[in-house]
């Protein structure tokens, strides 16, 4: 369990881009945190499962290049592409 003290240990104060003073928390402390305050039977069940493919993404060896990710990411700037909402027909559509 995540509490205040581990939260408070683990942040540290600094400036963002315009001088202002924030606080930054690693990644793994908040979303430990959140999830405890925000359980999985809060989130939709299409949420659920989009949520379990990054993770199963995020396990997934990037065997790519970096000159491969700039091509990519160069393509996908000149071919922008807008999906509409589409009802999958799962059912879980909030």
């Amino acid at each position: 369990m995540t509490d205040l003290m581990t939260i408070k240990q683990s942040a540290k104060v600094t400036v963002d881009e315009q001088g202002n003073p924030i606080v930054q928390i690693p990644l793994e402390v908040w979303e430990e945190f959140w999830h405890e305050q925000n359980p999985k039977s809060e989130i939709s069940a299409q949420n659920q499962r989009l949520l379990a493919l990054l993770e199963q993404w995020q396990n997934e060896p990037d065997d790519q290049s970096e000159e491969w990710w700039d091509e990519f990411q160069q393509f996908l700037r000149e071919n922008r592409v807008n999906f509409p909402y589409t009802d999958l027909g799962l059912g879980d559509d909030e």
